[in-house]
């Protein structure tokens, strides 16, 4: 079969691009006509230019005119709200500066002569006396002085326990200052769920009902909006490896945002070879089995762009298990990745009961291709096609990294090899990097990759560790904590700058920092209450207790679910994060006295809605979590039942009649003791059953997400006129790879 020369192909017809609605002014705020002459504000106007009548451009320091004039400028504070601003800000400034000297001064009284003098030397390379009093809190403030805990807790930030003032000091590429969150600094629109786009129960929606609306002009059209991050993609044919009705541009589109989003963090194929042979036709490290899966996943990111982008995502699931029954006979590369693919795709589709039956075909696919051998075996197509080992490489370690990152979710430990022998893709630390030309990652991809796979390791670890027998409490020591939680501080000092913390983190160095912490958490959850003490070595308060270990990691956790939400683009288009807010909402939901808890319980529910618009998976979580604050009456019947109601909008789009069927952990306390009754499965089962509803007298009659109509019927967007059974589809059973059907089509 040959590629359909370019520009062939299926034709494209554009849709508009769906925007939140801007509501119209009231006649009340209705804008005034244009004046014909620029309007200058008397406000601004200098005294001189006051005094003179004259035109004033109220320029800083001095006007044009008393330039001009070479008279004095002089401007009166309580006309002129600039000037007024300016020297707020200046007193601000000034306030920060005093403040930050009279901390290292109380600090220099509090120790002794000797670190009194290595803290003057420290001032005086600093540039300014934040910078000086942040080192010479890193420098001095761990360090067993009784008197020294005083002068921390007054000039430092809130702290949990003086042992997370020394882990800010001694592990601060992992545990960061946190400055406090205000009301001045806060963005409290966090906390309200405005929707992108209005649906059905919403007034003043869209002119034209979703039913007026053709299904495949929807699917047909790309918005045109998004930069590829790949500029070959501009090429693709899609129709060449699907019988799916998706355009050129919206295929294009959503391959780009899986590229941005997970590529940097997953990294099951090597990108520049798949992209390459995607667009080309080949069929070396490219499939029509990869593409649709990978699209089958990518759509529902991209129906946060796109609402009925989530129809596409079903046809594509459809279209690829078509594909794996005449590809699952014949072991390769790209049907290791699909498989992995798929699984993703059924966890965001809130079924990971079949999401995990591909994840074992392809860990069983992935060891008879040899890649978890000890010895990276040297095979007779390496040397004919160029890039292979590269592609083994990224399979072998994205299928080592993900496999790891299932067990550890889900408290079980499925059949994960040992870290994979081949070099680490973009690792040029490796011993074995040699074995790959070209050991280059893309550009979006940044650094953050090698350094998961040296993490993953260790969890490896942990898991094997953990999750090995059940119940595991009973098993693991505190000194097996102890020992993963040294290597994991071990290896974030060992970061490059590149993954060190900041409010301008890209996505995926974010996301590493958040697997991070969630490790630590859940490797102490089960000495939570111990009264015992770890030694901890290197430290001065080297007695502390195991929950100390836990705030203090809990507390970087809320820091990144505000920082994700606020500053990253991918909040609502990835779902990899948000075990950060599963994590943090499970802790304020036990720590209900904190007067925190409430903002980030609303805080994790609110990015929760914004994620179920394009991933059922967000949607049951959140309705999980909003079960568990119910039934311990930590939030009322009517503010459940109002979450409720937005999560059902927020879903409108999705064809969603099949059962919710998951093993994942939610109640993470819980799972310590009943694992069972911690899924996601039985939680959603017992919100549905509570009652949520307002008293009678305003009883509003409960709906569930299985029951919701969908504006544009399932069947539309299924290439056979399909209807979506209620019991999920799976994929059959794998014959032998030694026994190919003799119907199996092949690429010509």
């Amino acid at each position: 079969m040959t590629p359909p020369p370019v520009g062939a192909g299926l034709g494209r017809s554009r849709s508009t691009a769906l925007s939140s609605p801007t509501p119209a002014p009231s006649a009340q705020h209705l804008p005034s006509a244009p004046s014909l002459r620029p309007v200058t504000y008397a406000s601004r106007a200098c005294n001189a230019c006051r005094k003179r009548r004259a035109k004033c451009n109220g320029g800083l320091p001095k006007c044009v005119a008393c330039v001009t004039r070479k008279t004095e400028c002089v401007y009166d504070l309580k006309s002129d709200g600039r000037r007024t601003r300016a020297l707020r800000q200046d007193h601000d400034s000034l306030r920060d500066q005093t403040r930050d000297l009279s901390a290292i001064y109380e600090l220099l009284k509090s120790v002794s002569e000797e670190e009194a003098i290595r803290a003057l030397q420290l001032l005086k390379t600093a540039p300014d006396p934040s910078t000086a009093l942040a080192t010479i809190q890193g420098n001095l403030l761990a360090t067993n002085s009784p008197s020294l805990g005083k002068a921390a807790s007054a000039v430092l930030p809130p702290m949990s326990s003086i042992y997370e003032v020394e882990l800010i000091a001694r592990h601060s590429s992992s545990y960061p200052r946190l400055e406090p969150l205000t009301l001045e600094n806060i963005d409290l629109d966090l906390l309200n769920c405005k929707p992108l786009f209005k649906f059905r129960n919403q007034k003043n929606a869209q002119s034209v009902p979703p039913s007026s609306i053709d299904p495949q002009s929807l699917m047909l059209g790309g918005t045109g909006l998004r930069e590829l991050v790949d500029p070959r993609l501009r090429r693709l044919q899609i129709s060449y490896w699907t019988n799916v009705s998706i355009s050129n541009e919206l295929a294009a589109e959503a391959i780009s945002l899986f590229l941005q989003n997970e590529q940097p963090v997953l990294a099951f194929l090597d990108a520049d070879l798949f992209v390459d042979d995607l667009v080309s036709g080949r069929l070396n490290f490219c499939s029509e089995l990869l593409v649709n899966a990978l699209l089958s996943y990518a759509c529902q990111a991209y129906s946060a762009i796109m609402p009925y982008a989530s129809h596409l995502s079903f046809a594509c699931y459809y279209e690829a298990l078509r594909n794996w029954q005449t590809a699952r006979t014949q072991d390769s590369l790209p049907s290791v990745q699909a498989l992995l693919l798929l699984s993703i795709a059924c966890n965001s589709f809130g079924v990971d009961a079949v999401g995990l039956e591909f994840l074992q075909e392809s860990s069983q696919m992935a060891q008879r291709l040899h890649l978890f051998d000890p010895i990276p075996p040297t095979l007779e197509d390496d040397a004919k096609i160029p890039g292979l080992q590269r592609c083994r490489a990224a399979t072998a370690w994205g299928s080592f990294n993900y496999l790891t990152v299932m067990s550890f979710y889900f408290h079980e430990r499925f059949h994960i090899h040992g870290p994979p022998s081949y070099p680490i893709p973009g690792d040029w630390q490796s011993s074995s990097s040699s074995m790959l030309p070209n050991n280059e990652l893309p550009p979006y991809m940044g650094k953050t990759f090698p350094a998961l796979c040296h993490f993953f390791i260790i969890v490896h670890d942990m898991v094997s560790l953990y999750y090995n027998h059940k119940p595991f409490t009973k098993i693991i020591t505190l000194h097996d904590a102890y020992s993963i939680y040294q290597r994991l501080l071990n290896w974030a000092d060992n970061l490059s700058p590149e993954l060190l913390r900041s409010d301008k983190n890209p996505h995926h160095v974010l996301n590493l920092h958040i697997w991070y912490h969630t490790a630590i958490l859940d490797t102490f959850r089960p000495f939570v209450q111990s009264p015992q003490h770890l030694n901890l070595a290197g430290f001065e308060f080297s007695r502390t207790r195991p929950g100390d270990i836990f705030i203090a990691s809990i507390r970087q956790l809320q820091r990144l679910v505000y920082i994700y939400r606020s500053n990253s683009k991918t909040a609502t288009t990835a779902i990899i994060w948000h075990p950060a807010m599963l994590y943090v909402a499970n802790h304020v939901l036990k720590d209900t006295s904190n007067p925190e808890s409430r903002f980030y319980f609303l805080l994790c529910i609110r990015g929760y809605q914004r994620l179920a618009r394009s991933f059922r998976l967000a949607g049951s979580v959140a309705q999980s979590i909003v079960g568990m604050a119910r039934s311990s009456n930590i939030i009322t019947a009517a503010e459940a039942q109002l979450i409720r109601t937005e999560l059902e909008a927020e879903s409108d789009t999705q064809p969603s009649s099949y059962e919710v069927l998951s093993r994942f952990i939610v109640d993470l306390k819980l799972s310590l003791d009943d694992p069972g009754a911690a899924t996601m499965q039985q939680l959603v089962q017992n919100f549905n059953k509570i009652s949520v509803t307002s008293p009678p007298e305003e009883s509003i009659p409960p709906t569930t997400t299985s029951s919701m109509p969908s504006p544009v019927p399932f069947q539309d967007a299924l290439p056979l006129s399909e209807s979506l059974p209620t019991s999920f589809p799976r994929p059959l059973p794998m014959p032998s790879p030694l026994e190919p059907t003799p119907e199996d089509p092949k690429h010509d």
